[in-house]
């Protein structure tokens, strides 16, 4: 009997429920030794009504002020205040011998909160970028832990014909972009694969690197089906460039699905969210590796539409289903 999973340290943004059989680690939550660089926006402070555009994260807010401030040296804070406006603003410290200045990004809806003023005046985009346009990087802050060597920034949020950059594509591609899933902007950007770059430690910058003179060691067990070869009863098959994408690219987020969240559905008294996306085929295919995000993937399934018909009018209704997985084969 294999002993119980422990998951380990995680650091405060990971979105594994306690108890789980898989370590937070897995989905590369954003850490507080992460910031992110966007350099696609230019910010005001505005001391009465509010923001056309708010500022979405504690990330960019910290950034925004930053800029306006031109200073590093001001406390920074989160949290839900009714007496503050919604998201980013700025405000004079009460700390002596502290910064002068404090930022404070907002978890309050609009309407729970307060108006701009002269005592916190909001931070907000003087031009307003639409979502999934903007541009910037996650930049990795190495700490003074000796364990800690990690540094650099990981591949761009912006567009790129040669690839290795990262934006999702517009329907019919994928409807990730109109559900404004945050993994297509990296102001929402929540973690993934562009907060887990080489050597880059995946805890808090508060949290020590653990064990770190005794390296993890997994173990990797496969089964293999073989049976005599036979050239006339083979053929030859190679991976293609094309693949089947939804992602954007090769990820997205899950969300905590509700009445007015996109994509999601209730089917047999559970919410299921659900991503559509079409392309061109441009070959036979012979075998498909489905991979989906775990460890809440339920199904994939690809279908097959008449030459003829338009990618956005190729969806289950007209296609043939060619290819199905369910769960518990992931």
């Amino acid at each position: 009997v294999p002993p119980p999973f422990v998951a380990g340290p995680l650091p405060r943004a990971s979105l594994a429920p306690k108890g789980a059989q898989h370590s937070g680690l897995l989905e590369c939550p954003m850490t507080t030794r992460l910031t992110k660089v966007v350099d696609s926006a230019t910010y005001a402070a505005v001391d009465n009504g509010t923001c056309v555009e708010p500022i979405y994260t504690s990330y960019e807010c910290f950034q925004a002020a930053e800029e306006l401030l031109r200073t590093s040296d001001l406390a920074k804070e989160e949290g839900t205040a009714p007496d503050r406006p919604p998201g980013c603003s700025l405000s004079h410290a009460d700390r002596p011998g502290g910064p002068a200045h404090r930022a404070f990004f907002n978890l309050a809806p609009p309407s729970a909160a307060a108006s701009c003023s002269a005592a916190a005046r909001c931070v907000c985009p003087e031009r307003a970028t639409p979502f999934g346009e903007a541009t910037g990087a996650v930049l990795y802050h190495q700490t003074s832990q000796p364990a800690d060597i990690g540094r650099g920034k990981a591949a761009p949020f912006r567009a790129s014909s040669s690839g290795g950059y990262k934006r999702c594509r517009p329907w019919p591609a994928s409807d990730l972009l109109a559900h404004r899933n945050p993994t297509c902007d990296i102001r929402h950007y929540k973690g993934g694969q562009y907060a887990c770059s080489h050597m880059w430690s995946l805890l808090d910058a508060d949290q020590p690197i653990p064990w770190a003179d005794r390296p993890l060691v997994f173990r990797h067990k496969y089964r293999f089906w073989v049976q005599p070869y036979r050239e006339e009863a083979v053929t030859r098959v190679s991976r293609s460039p094309n693949e089947l994408l939804l992602g954007s690219p090769w990820e997205y987020d899950v969300p905590t699905c509700g009445p007015a969240v996109a994509g999601c559905s209730r089917e047999g008294g559970l919410w299921v969210h659900t991503v559509r996306g079409s392309m061109l085929g441009k070959q036979s295919i012979a075998h498909l590796n489905s991979h989906c995000h775990a460890p809440t993937c339920l199904s994939t399934a690809l279908y097959a539409c008449a030459v003829g018909t338009s990618l956005a009018d190729c969806n289950a209704s007209v296609g043939r289903l060619v290819f199905e997985t369910r769960h518990g084969y992931f």
